[in-house]
Formats: C-alpha cells, structure tokens, sequence
C-alpha cells in the first residue's frame, strides 16, 4: 500500500526503527531507568550533607575528662543518647518522604529505584554522620587531665542502617498493596520508543500482513511475548471504500496461551461490507503493544470471499 493511501486512515503511520526481537527476556529495569535512580541516590546524598549540617547545631554537647593518654571519661552520657535520637528522628524521616516522593513520580517506579533508595538512603545516613562530626567541632583526645568538648558522632552505629531500610520499606509496602502488576507507571511521560520497550512484543499476527484469503471466521488474532495490561482495546481495523477508510467493530473475544510463553488474542469483527475484494488494514495501538516489527505498525490482508462461519 503507498504512503498516500495509509494516510487516508484515521492514525497517522509514522517510521519505526529495526523490529525487535521476539520472544525477548525482559530486564529488570532499562537503561531508562538509570536517570532516575541516578536523581534518587543523589537528592539523597545531598540532604544527608544538609542534614548533618542541621544535626550538629541541634544536638547537646558533652565535656569529657583525659585522665590518661588515649583514654576519656565522658561527663556523661545522656548527651550521647540525646544527639542519637535526633539523628534517628531526622535519618528516619527523611527515608519515610523520600520513598513516598519517589513512588508518587509514577513513571520512574520498579527495581531500579528501590534499589537507588536504599543505597542512596545509606549513603546518606553515612554523609550525615560525617558532616556532623567533621562540622561540629569536638576532640577525641587531649593533653593528660584536660577537660575536652567530645564530638559529635553516632554512638549506636546500627542507626545509620534506619534510613536505607525505612525507605525500602515503605516502598516495598507501596508496591505490595499497588492494584496493578505494571506498579501503576504512568508512561505519559515517556518517549516513544521507551514506552514501546516497556510494552509487550508482537511475535506474530494471522492474516498475514499481503494476504488474499476467503475470511469465514472474521477472526484476527495477535501473539505477543506477553499479556497486555490495562485497556485492551488496543487493536483497531479498517476496511477501505471509494471515500478512504471506515473503521470496523472489534470485539475481544478470547486470550490463550501461545509458543514460548507468549499470549494469543483473538478478535472477531463485525460489519463487514458486502463489497468484494474488501483491503482490511489492521493497527496496534501504541503503547499498548510493541508493534515495530511491523511497518507503521500497522498490516493489511484482503479478503476476496466470505462463506458462513463453520
């Protein structure tokens, strides 16, 4: 079919890049994914350092007593407890918003940020301490019977794990209780070609795309490497007339399974014109479906005769 005629349908075909696959393994995440995680593990490093910063102003101070070479007697320790639980209070936290910031931006959701969460959570953690402690003022050691100001520093090293795990927690809870299996990720967001990555793969369609057949079914069916999620009105047929293109009525009719783990749907059209030969064109929707291997994503067939269904 030329150019001129494709144009005459309601979508519009646009050029596809080199088909994929089919059958293909899917990642864990893409290389999408990357940019992301990339921004996660950095906003939270760089509160962290912040946070460090806020921690040592906040938190109490202790004296302390050299009473040999190496060895302090801190004047007492309730100050110890008190600028750890700040540190738990203010880590923790920030854990809890950053997964909840990280979930609610919809198309960045899945394995790559939860891992970014809890890396860049406990590089964080880590930052906080040290920024504290290097900002804070304080010495470990002194001349023998000086009184000293003690540093600021995590006495109870587990703390610095509560940012990493309250982030994945909470993530990991949102993911649990999420209604769909895709996460909910809103791909309006995404490019083209990222979106039809993420979508499943078109292994084979009957018709086949140039073919003349007696049509009796008025079944089309499509195979793809997976099942499609969400609306599954993604396939729409044409028949074309003297006056361009009419759309047909395609109902979902049935879904089995297909070779190599894949799924078969089938649909049954209706409305067929008596006109014979009738040129059907056929479009997957994108982004429901990867359709790239397929020209304009899009086939057609003609149907030269219809008998009664058997």
């Amino acid at each position: 079919m030329s150019t001129k005629e494709i144009s005459a349908a309601d979508p519009q075909p646009t050029a596809q890049p080199a088909p994929p696959t089919a059958g293909r393994s899917m990642p864990w995440f893409s290389p999408r994914d990357l940019g992301p995680a990339a921004a996660v593990l950095v906003v939270l490093a760089a509160v962290g350092a912040l946070l460090g910063l806020w921690w040592q102003h906040i938190s109490p101070r202790t004296k302390g007593f050299v009473y040999l070479p190496h060895a302090v007697i801190p004047d007492e320790k309730e100050a110890f407890v008190a600028s750890d639980g700040r540190y738990l209070l203010m880590t923790g936290a920030v854990g809890i918003v950053v997964a909840v910031a990280a979930w609610l931006w919809r198309s960045t959701r899945g394995p790559a940020v939860g891992l970014a969460l809890v890396v860049g959570g406990l590089l964080g953690a880590l930052l906080t301490d040290f920024v504290g402690r290097l900002t804070g003022g304080g010495h470990d050691d002194g001349t023998v019977n000086a009184v000293i100001t003690l540093p600021i520093r995590v006495h109870a090293r587990g703390l610095l794990l509560i940012e990493p795990a309250l982030a994945a927690l909470v993530y990991s809870a949102c993911a649990l209780f999420a209604k769909r299996d895709d996460l909910g990720v809103d791909e309006s967001g995404l490019t083209e070609a990222a979106a039809l990555d993420a979508a499943p793969g078109l292994q084979h369609v009957a018709p086949e795309p140039g073919e003349s057949l007696e049509w009796a079914t008025r079944r089309i069916e499509v195979t793809l490497d997976r099942a499609v999620e969400g609306d599954a009105r993604w396939l729409r047929a044409f028949v074309r007339g003297p006056d361009g293109y009419s759309e047909l009525t395609v109902e979902p009719l049935e879904s089995s399974p297909g070779p190599d783990g894949g799924v078969v749907y089938a649909f049954a059209v209706a409305d067929l014109p008596p006109e014979r030969p009738a040129e059907v064109l056929v479009q997957l929707r994108r982004p429901h479906v990867d359709a790239r291997s397929l020209p304009a994503g899009q086939w057609t067939f003609t149907v030269i005769e219809v008998a009664d269904a058997p």
